[in-house]
């Protein structure tokens, strides 16, 4: 074996491994947020919630264009060009340089934010009551803390990915989580005050285990006042369209927070409650394997390694649709059993809040497969430096989405599922387009029949097959357990789970599914295509 091939091998090997502990801390991270929202459902007024949710779409804003835009798109890239071409000491400066600017930029856009709250609010609960209004503005102007937290956290764990420290980074979500959970939990006692700031809390610890993960590496968070350099030049140039295309995304997410004031009080907390749930797939799935990945590809191109680099985007698409078109096909089958052990167990959520919970996961449940789709396929238009077309396809699919929220809202009348519906059909534009996109610049005939004729229809039909058992499993434990008690609910629920998992291994293993040998077995090489299934070298990247 070649010294090359043995090294390609060896990657593959460290990535496999910190794709599991990457998975299986955030499967514990989702498992901690189900408790959370499960604790805010029971102890916070469905009322307060929807301030409560409210109050996030504005630091978000401010978070997802100015800190996202810069890590997720550009940053990670030009560190591994640095660092492979003047070495680790610049890599670092510009990632001084990076976390200096962007703390300025956040301070200034904090404090304008902060004046315009009251206005903000106004404009994000157009049909909620005075006191909606004024609970988001005390929610939000506390929560302006987090975009700068959470900013220098992301360029902290963005530098341990590109060193291959994934732990401290994949615990960061768990502590924060745990944070909120105490917030919920002591709500009667410290209030709405103490709400919000439990967030802060998660975030600093957010914050600091990271740092804690990055022990022995150079100073971090030592200021570097240099700017007018190229690279500096380079990530403004490079950031800005990504930095419109999360704009839009998060502008989205307002005009969503309008329209379910206007459905009637519960609907944005019954909406951001279930979209919470559904993002858990795409979460541990399609987010492990983009920051997984992420490294790997900027490496490979940068390098020009397009034989790897290939290899590395079709194994990847094919193990996302492996994990989620049946984590898809069980939430939509087991949607009513799931809404009601997750929201109803509330205090506050009548029988027509809970069917309508119901109808928004079920909708939710079909972008699913999507969203994964839309966030592996954007890490690999970014790790070959492509910003602007991914914000277009931001942009159209952002623009018919809201479009189709309007629809469904104002003239059609739906309730909190319209919502769902528009925002699963704007993931459903968003991963076409990208996927158009790869198919014609990054991804040969071959890899392409590989996908569609192969993966795909193995994967579909080993998911169907599934959720035909969780259906029977459901309705034969309904017999068994009843339904009308927690614990009926959540043996029914338990043993279908087992079942169509079951059921869903068997038959991958009897249809010769590969995406389980990269799961379960010792050996990496199963993660590199053998020569005859690569694209040709000679076709570009």
């Amino acid at each position: 074996m070649t010294e090359a091939k043995q090294g390609w091998l060896t990657s593959q090997n460290t990535r496999r491994r910190a794709a599991f502990v990457v998975a299986l801390a955030l499967v514990g991270s989702n498992l901690l947020g189900f408790v959370r929202n499960i604790l805010l459902a029971r102890q916070v007024p469905f009322a307060v919630l929807d301030s409560y949710y409210a109050a996030f779409r504005w630091p978000d804003l401010l978070f997802n264009v100015i800190v996202l835009g810069a890590v997720a798109t550009v940053f990670q890239p030009i560190f591994a060009e640095l660092k492979q071409k003047d070495g680790q000491a610049a890599a670092y400066r510009f990632t001084r340089a990076l976390l200096t600017w962007l703390s300025i930029g956040l301070l200034a856009a904090m404090a304008i934010l902060f004046m315009l709250m009251p206005w903000l609010m106004r404009v994000t609960l157009p049909y909620s009551g005075a006191s909606s209004q004024v609970l988001a503005v005390q929610f939000g102007r506390i929560l302006l803390l987090s975009p700068l937290i959470f900013g220098l956290a992301n360029i902290v764990g963005a530098v341990l990915n590109m060193e291959q420290r994934f732990v401290a980074y994949a615990l960061a979500p768990i502590v924060y989580n745990i944070a909120i959970i105490v917030g919920a939990l002591s709500y009667g006692r410290w209030g709405n005050t103490g709400l919000v700031v439990s967030v802060i809390v998660g975030a600093l610890c957010h914050l600091g285990i990271q740092l804690l993960g990055a022990g022995g590496l150079p100073r971090l968070l030592k200021p570097n006042w240099q700017w007018a350099d190229a690279e500096s030049r380079r990530i403004v140039g490079l950031a800005l369209p990504r930095m419109l295309g999360l704009g839009l995304n998060q502008i989205l997410l307002i005009v969503f927070t309008a329209l379910g004031s206007l459905i009637g009080p519960k609907s944005i907390a019954i909406f951001n409650l279930t979209n919470d749930f559904q993002t858990t797939p795409t979460v541990v799935v399609g987010n492990t394997l983009a920051v997984i990945i992420f490294p790997g590809l900027t490496l490979a191109y940068a390098a020009h390694q397009k034989e790897q680099f290939r290899s590395l985007v079709v194994r990847s698409l094919e193990l996302l649709l492996f994990l989620l078109v049946p984590a898809a096909t069980a939430m939509y089958v087991m949607r009513a059993q799931l809404t009601r052990l997750y929201l109803a167990l509330g205090k506050s959520l009548t029988w027509t809040d809970t069917v309508h919970a119901i109808q928004a996961l079920g909708t939710f449940s079909i972008g699913v497969i999507f969203a994964g789709i839309v966030v592996v396929l954007s890490r690999v238009l970014y790790a070959q430096h492509e910003t602007r077309r991914p914000m277009t396809y931001t942009g159209i699919s952002a623009l018919i989405s809201m479009a189709a929220a309007w629809l469904f809202v104002v003239p059609l009348h739906w309730n909190v599922a319209g919502l769902a519906l528009a925002y699963s059909l704007g993931q459903f534009i968003n991963a076409v387009l990208l996927w158009l996109d790869i198919r014609r610049h990054s991804l040969p005939p071959a890899a392409e029949r590989r996908l569609l004729s192969s993966a795909l229809p193995r994967t579909i039909g080993t998911s169907v097959v599934m959720g035909l058992a969780i259906w029977a499993s459901l309705r034969l434990g309904a017999l068994v357990f009843g339904t009308d008690t927690v614990l009926g609910l959540a043996l029914q629920t338990f043993v279908a789970v087992l079942i169509g998992t079951g059921v869903f291994l068997l038959a991958a293993v009897l249809l010769g599914s590969s995406e389980l040998s990269w799961l379960f077995e010792e050996r990496a090489q199963v993660m590199v295509s053998r020569p005859k299934e690569l694209p040709s070298p000679e076709a570009g990247i």
